[in-house]
Protein backbone atom coordinates (compact mmCIF):
# COMPACT_ATOMS: atom_id res chain seq x y z
CA UNK A 1 0.00 0.00 0.00
CA UNK A 2 3.08 2.44 1.10
CA UNK A 3 4.58 1.50 -2.33
CA UNK A 4 1.10 2.26 -3.79
CA UNK A 5 1.15 5.92 -2.35
CA UNK A 6 4.55 6.69 -2.91
CA UNK A 7 4.12 5.86 -6.57
CA UNK A 8 0.74 8.14 -7.06
CA UNK A 9 2.47 11.08 -5.01
CA UNK A 10 5.68 11.03 -7.00
CA UNK A 11 3.35 11.12 -10.14
CA UNK A 12 1.40 13.79 -9.04
CA UNK A 13 3.82 15.92 -8.43
CA UNK A 14 5.79 15.24 -11.68
CA UNK A 15 2.57 16.20 -13.54
CA UNK A 16 2.06 19.04 -10.98
CA UNK A 17 1.24 22.69 -13.96
CA UNK A 18 1.18 25.25 -10.96
CA UNK A 19 2.98 24.60 -8.38
CA UNK A 20 3.84 21.54 -5.02
CA UNK A 21 2.95 23.31 -1.77
CA UNK A 22 4.15 21.95 1.45
CA UNK A 23 2.29 19.50 3.30
CA UNK A 24 1.03 21.97 5.73
CA UNK A 25 -0.66 24.04 3.15
CA UNK A 26 -1.42 21.19 0.64
CA UNK A 27 -3.88 22.23 -1.74
CA UNK A 28 -3.87 18.71 -4.40
CA UNK A 29 -5.30 15.06 -4.25
CA UNK A 30 -2.07 13.32 -4.49
CA UNK A 31 -0.70 15.65 -1.48
CA UNK A 32 -2.90 14.77 0.98
CA UNK A 33 -4.04 11.43 0.31
CA UNK A 34 -0.96 10.07 -1.04
CA UNK A 35 1.66 11.94 0.04
CA UNK A 36 -0.75 12.19 3.72
CA UNK A 37 -1.08 8.27 4.04
CA UNK A 38 2.98 8.60 3.56
CA UNK A 39 3.80 11.00 6.22
CA UNK A 40 1.39 10.03 8.72
CA UNK A 41 2.16 6.14 8.96
CA UNK A 42 5.58 6.77 9.22
CA UNK A 43 4.71 9.19 12.25
CA UNK A 44 3.15 6.36 13.80
CA UNK A 45 5.74 4.26 13.08
CA UNK A 46 8.48 6.86 14.49
CA UNK A 47 6.65 8.21 17.65
CA UNK A 48 3.88 5.28 18.36
CA UNK A 49 0.34 4.57 17.67
CA UNK A 50 -0.86 5.05 20.95
CA UNK A 51 1.03 8.63 21.26
CA UNK A 52 -0.51 9.93 17.45
CA UNK A 53 -3.82 8.84 18.70
CA UNK A 54 -3.59 10.63 21.63
CA UNK A 55 -2.62 13.80 19.63
CA UNK A 56 -5.43 13.25 17.28
CA UNK A 57 -8.17 12.83 20.26
CA UNK A 58 -6.94 16.16 21.82
CA UNK A 59 -7.32 17.87 18.88
CA UNK A 60 -10.61 16.82 18.61
CA UNK A 61 -11.62 17.07 21.75
CA UNK A 62 -10.44 21.18 21.28
CA UNK A 63 -11.61 21.74 18.34
CA UNK A 64 -14.44 19.56 17.25
CA UNK A 65 -18.05 20.24 16.69
CA UNK A 66 -17.59 23.48 16.09
CA UNK A 67 -20.70 25.33 14.88
CA UNK A 68 -19.20 29.15 14.07
CA UNK A 69 -15.86 30.10 13.97
CA UNK A 70 -12.43 30.06 14.50
CA UNK A 71 -12.24 26.89 12.98
CA UNK A 72 -9.16 24.24 13.18
CA UNK A 73 -6.93 23.95 10.34
CA UNK A 74 -3.40 22.09 9.41
CA UNK A 75 -1.15 24.60 11.20
CA UNK A 76 -3.61 23.62 14.57
CA UNK A 77 -3.46 19.97 14.04
CA UNK A 78 0.47 20.35 13.78
CA UNK A 79 1.10 21.61 17.00
CA UNK A 80 -0.56 18.96 18.44
CA UNK A 81 1.34 16.51 16.80
CA UNK A 82 4.51 18.48 17.87
CA UNK A 83 4.14 18.55 20.83
CA UNK A 84 3.94 15.02 21.64
CA UNK A 85 7.32 14.30 19.34
CA UNK A 86 10.67 14.12 21.11
CA UNK A 87 13.06 16.92 20.20
CA UNK A 88 15.15 14.04 17.96
CA UNK A 89 12.19 13.21 15.45
CA UNK A 90 11.10 16.62 15.28
CA UNK A 91 13.20 16.98 12.01
CA UNK A 92 10.83 14.52 10.44
CA UNK A 93 8.21 16.94 10.98
CA UNK A 94 9.48 19.75 9.68
CA UNK A 95 10.80 17.77 6.85
CA UNK A 96 7.67 16.17 5.92
CA UNK A 97 5.24 19.19 6.52
CA UNK A 98 7.01 22.56 6.03
CA UNK A 99 9.56 21.27 3.16
CA UNK A 100 9.32 19.10 0.26
CA UNK A 101 11.66 16.14 1.40
CA UNK A 102 13.03 13.52 -1.44
CA UNK A 103 15.13 10.91 -0.50
CA UNK A 104 17.27 8.98 -2.50
CA UNK A 105 18.39 5.25 -0.71
CA UNK A 106 19.73 2.62 -2.29
CA UNK A 107 21.40 -0.88 -1.81
CA UNK A 108 24.88 -1.13 -3.90
CA UNK A 109 26.16 -4.29 -2.16
CA UNK A 110 24.47 -7.22 -0.38
CA UNK A 111 26.28 -10.24 1.42
CA UNK A 112 25.74 -12.70 3.33
CA UNK A 113 28.54 -15.15 4.82
CA UNK A 114 27.84 -18.54 6.79
CA UNK A 115 29.06 -18.13 10.27
CA UNK A 116 27.79 -21.37 11.87
CA UNK A 117 24.54 -23.20 11.97
CA UNK A 118 22.11 -21.10 10.27
CA UNK A 119 23.51 -17.83 11.75
CA UNK A 120 25.09 -15.54 9.23
CA UNK A 121 26.76 -12.25 8.94
CA UNK A 122 25.41 -9.75 6.27
CA UNK A 123 27.47 -6.79 4.66
CA UNK A 124 25.26 -3.87 2.86
CA UNK A 125 26.81 -0.99 1.54
CA UNK A 126 24.39 1.50 0.88
CA UNK A 127 24.26 4.94 -0.53
CA UNK A 128 21.64 7.65 1.17
CA UNK A 129 21.11 10.97 -0.05
CA UNK A 130 18.53 13.72 0.55
CA UNK A 131 17.32 17.08 -1.17
CA UNK A 132 14.89 19.53 -0.85
CA UNK A 133 12.31 20.58 -3.29
CA UNK A 134 10.91 24.30 -4.09
CA UNK A 135 7.28 24.81 -5.19
CA UNK A 136 8.51 24.26 -8.89
CA UNK A 137 10.49 21.06 -8.61
CA UNK A 138 14.20 22.82 -8.24
CA UNK A 139 16.30 20.60 -5.64
CA UNK A 140 19.23 20.92 -3.62
CA UNK A 141 21.19 18.72 -1.27
CA UNK A 142 19.40 18.31 2.10
CA UNK A 143 20.63 18.09 5.22
CA UNK A 144 20.87 14.89 7.94
CA UNK A 145 19.91 15.19 10.98
CA UNK A 146 20.76 11.78 12.70
CA UNK A 147 17.87 10.51 10.40
CA UNK A 148 16.75 7.34 11.79
CA UNK A 149 15.99 4.55 8.46
CA UNK A 150 14.74 1.36 8.65
CA UNK A 151 17.47 -1.37 7.90
CA UNK A 152 15.59 -4.75 6.73
CA UNK A 153 16.97 -8.67 6.07
CA UNK A 154 14.39 -10.78 4.95
CA UNK A 155 14.28 -14.70 4.57
CA UNK A 156 12.09 -16.34 1.56
CA UNK A 157 8.42 -15.67 1.66
CA UNK A 158 6.19 -17.69 3.30
CA UNK A 159 2.87 -18.94 1.45
CA UNK A 160 -0.09 -19.27 3.61
CA UNK A 161 -2.80 -21.80 2.89
CA UNK A 162 -4.80 -19.76 0.24
CA UNK A 163 -1.69 -19.31 -1.49
CA UNK A 164 -0.56 -15.64 -0.56
CA UNK A 165 2.85 -14.49 -0.16
CA UNK A 166 3.74 -13.31 3.24
CA UNK A 167 6.93 -11.36 4.02
CA UNK A 168 9.35 -12.83 6.72
CA UNK A 169 11.80 -10.29 8.55
CA UNK A 170 14.96 -11.73 9.84
CA UNK A 171 16.17 -8.55 11.26
CA UNK A 172 14.28 -4.77 10.66
CA UNK A 173 16.08 -1.96 12.62
CA UNK A 174 16.29 1.77 12.77
CA UNK A 175 19.98 2.90 12.19
CA UNK A 176 21.23 6.47 12.01
CA UNK A 177 21.97 8.05 9.15
CA UNK A 178 24.22 10.90 10.26
CA UNK A 179 25.52 12.43 6.57
CA UNK A 180 24.75 11.70 2.58
CA UNK A 181 26.64 9.10 0.33
CA UNK A 182 27.91 5.73 0.98
CA UNK A 183 28.08 3.02 4.37
CA UNK A 184 28.70 0.24 5.22
CA UNK A 185 26.41 -1.84 7.92
CA UNK A 186 27.27 -5.40 9.27
CA UNK A 187 25.07 -7.51 11.15
CA UNK A 188 23.82 -11.11 12.52
CA UNK A 189 20.74 -12.72 11.41
CA UNK A 190 19.40 -16.07 11.94
CA UNK A 191 18.00 -17.52 8.94
CA UNK A 192 19.07 -17.70 5.22
CA UNK A 193 18.90 -14.34 3.95
CA UNK A 194 17.62 -13.70 0.41
CA UNK A 195 17.02 -9.91 0.00
CA UNK A 196 18.22 -6.75 2.49
CA UNK A 197 17.45 -3.40 1.92
CA UNK A 198 16.75 0.37 3.74
CA UNK A 199 13.95 1.64 4.29
CA UNK A 200 12.22 -1.87 2.81
CA UNK A 201 8.41 -0.73 3.40
CA UNK A 202 8.84 2.42 1.81
CA UNK A 203 7.76 4.45 4.92
CA UNK A 204 9.82 7.71 3.59
CA UNK A 205 9.55 9.38 0.06
CA UNK A 206 11.91 8.57 -1.81
CA UNK A 207 12.51 9.01 -5.50
CA UNK A 208 13.26 5.94 -6.80
CA UNK A 209 12.31 3.15 -4.43
CA UNK A 210 12.97 -0.01 -6.77
CA UNK A 211 16.52 0.12 -5.91
CA UNK A 212 15.93 0.23 -1.69
CA UNK A 213 16.09 -3.87 -1.65
CA UNK A 214 18.40 -6.11 -3.26
CA UNK A 215 18.91 -10.10 -3.81
CA UNK A 216 21.76 -11.09 -1.14
CA UNK A 217 24.47 -13.24 -2.57
CA UNK A 218 25.40 -15.27 0.16
CA UNK A 219 28.13 -17.73 0.70
CA UNK A 220 27.57 -20.72 2.67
Amino acid sequence: FLKYDLDQYLRGRAMEEKKENVFIDCNRQYQWYQKGSLVLYALRDYIGEDTLNGALRDFMQQWGNRSEAPYPGSHDLYAFIEAVTPASLRYYLDETWHKITLYDNKVVDARAKLVKGDLYEITLKLNSRKFYADSSGNERPGTFFNDQIDIGVFAEDAVSTTGQKTTVPLYLKKHTVSKAGDQTITMLVKGKPIRAGIDPYNKLIDRISDDNVKPVDTVD
